[in-house]
């Protein structure tokens, strides 16, 4: 399991790198690399420009899938607000249309959100 509490857009990069290097060490798969930092970032920077407050993540293997949960410090009136997930025509959430684009699943849970990659 893989755990990091991130309170700055400015240390995203180093938080990415150690996950990425945790998924290596339990997966070759390149698109699952590449796609489960992809998704992490989105989820990460989503909750550090909206809700301005600290962000938690959360990544393990289950059944051999990667499992990613991003959970924000405090309630977002912006993600109060925001509902469902969000086509490729909305003005807004357009990262979040891409990331359920890559997942099985994609949960919205009060401060929490969870995403589980597809897998080949």
């Amino acid at each position: 399991m893989y755990f990091s509490k991130i309170s700055s857009i400015n240390n995203i990069r180093d938080v990415l790198d150690d996950l990425q290097n945790f998924i290596k060490k339990n997966t070759s798969d390149e698109d699952c690399i590449f796609n489960g930092r992809l998704i992490a970032c989105e989820l990460i920077t989503n909750v550090l420009l909206h809700s301005k407050c600290q962000a938690y993540l959360e990544a393990d293997f289950i059944d051999n899938k990667l499992k990613i949960t991003v959970e924000r410090e405090s309630e977002c009136k912006f993600a109060a607000e925001f509902k469902g997930i969000p086509d490729c025509n909305s003005p807004c959430g357009r990262g979040l249309f891409i990331i359920n684009s890559l997942c099985e699943v994609l949960e919205r849970d009060g401060k929490k959100t969870t995403a589980i990659l597809k897998y080949r």
